[in-house]
C-alpha cells in the first residue's frame, strides 16, 4: 500500500510511476488452457439444425443477439463458435451442431488452441480437413 501512495505522489510530481507486477510467467497457465470443452464420443452423434433461423440458449450465447440465420454463412460460423466454446455438455453439441456442416466449416472456424486440439485429437478426420484446405 505504502508503494501505491508514493507512486500517485510520484505522478502529481510528474515522475514516473511503477506498475504492480503481472501474474508470473513461471507456472501461469492461461483461462484458454484451464477452460473445460466437451467433446462428443462420435461426430454422428451431432444432428442439430442445418436450416432456419435459431436462438442459442443464454449458457450457449449470452452476447445479446443470440438468434441466428442459418442461412447466412457468417453467423453459422459464429453460432458453432459459440457451442464449440461454450458448450457444458454432450447434449449441447448434439442438439445445436450436425456433423455434416461442422466439418464443412472446421477449417475455418476460429477456435481456441486446446479446444482445437482435442477435437482434432478424437476426430482426425476434421484435422486432416483443416490441413487439405491449407
Amino acid at each position: 500500500m505504502v508503494q501505491f501512495a508514493e507512486d500517485v505522489e510520484r505522478r502529481q510530481a510528474g515522475g514516473k510511476a511503477r506498475t504492480a507486477p503481472g501474474p508470473s510467467v513461471a507456472g501461469y497457465v492461461s483461462y484458454g488452457a484451464r477452460k473445460p470443452y466437451v467433446v462428443p464420443e462420435r461426430l454422428d452423434e451431432l444432428c442439430g439444425p442445418t436450416a432456419g433461423m435459431i436462438t442459442l440458449p443464454a449458457h450457449l450465447d449470452w452476447s445479446g443477439n443470440a438468434r441466428y440465420d442459418l442461412g447466412k454463412p457468417a453467423r453459422i460460423a459464429s453460432m458453432y463458435r459459440s457451442v464449440l466454446n461454450e458448450a457444458g455438455c454432450a447434449e449441447d453439441l448434439r442438439a445445436w451442431l450436425d456433423a455434416r456442416l461442422l466439418a464443412h466449416l472446421w477449417p475455418r472456424l476460429w477456435l481456441p488452441a486446446a479446444l482445437r486440439r482435442m477435437w482434432e485429437d478424437r476426430f482426425p478426420e476434421l484435422g486432416a480437413r483443416r490441413t487439405q484446405l491449407a
